[in-house]
């Protein structure tokens, strides 16, 4: 029989607890609890803080997104307004699926709570930095089909109409609810970023 990973039962059981309680409403002894610990002095020995799991836990989310998305992110050069729909479309099937984790990154990212590294931040500013190359090079190849906006207010308002759908969606969707939901939401971000 394999034995689970504590590091994983530790961050599974965070990240349950942040999101039904919050950051701030979950402590050290919760995780504990939850992730079945008998002492807190076992659990001190994988992490030194709740501040240590939530990075822990940011950074594992960050790269199994970044897995998930970067066969996608293509050279900005050789890359169509599809390929740009493409990505809006699968992150938010893959944070529909992971809603958990998603909510977590979202309210992480706009709290800021704890801190995170500058390795996070870039990590977190990767596709939509891709995108904005993506749309300068577009607006310059074939102005026609990219509004003259500053290609970063509309990754900026795409990303917000990707967050709304993911936040805001009702838990337990069918594999075909999140079908919908990821098509309209692209169809909603071509109509952002195409006059």
């Amino acid at each position: 029989m394999v034995k689970e990973d504590p590091q994983k039962r530790i961050l599974d059981a965070a990240l349950m607890l942040f999101d039904r309680y919050g950051y701030a409403g979950t402590s050290m002894e919760d995780i504990r609890a939850a992730a079945g610990f008998r002492t807190k002095s076992s659990l001190y020995t994988h992490f030194s803080s709740k501040e240590a799991i939530s990075a822990a836990l940011f950074q594992k989310i960050l790269d199994e997104e970044a897995k998930f998305l970067s066969p996608l992110l293509t050279d900005p050069a050789l890359t169509t307004m599809e390929n740009v729909l493409a990505v809006s479309e699968q992150l938010v099937r893959w944070g529909l699926t992971h809603q958990p984790a998603y909510r977590f990154c979202f309210l992480q990212w706009h709290q800021d709570l704890p801190p995170v590294a500058e390795t996070i931040h870039q990590a977190m500013d990767a596709a939509p930095k891709w995108a904005g190359e993506v749309l300068a090079h577009l607006q310059k190849k074939t102005p026609e089909l990219i509004r003259s906006w500053d290609p970063a207010v509309l990754v900026d308002a795409c990303q917000g109409l990707i967050n709304q759908s993911i936040v805001k969606a009702p838990p337990g969707l069918t594999r075909e609810e999140i079908d919908e939901r990821a098509q309209q939401t692209a169809v909603l971000c071509r109509a952002i970023v195409a006059p």
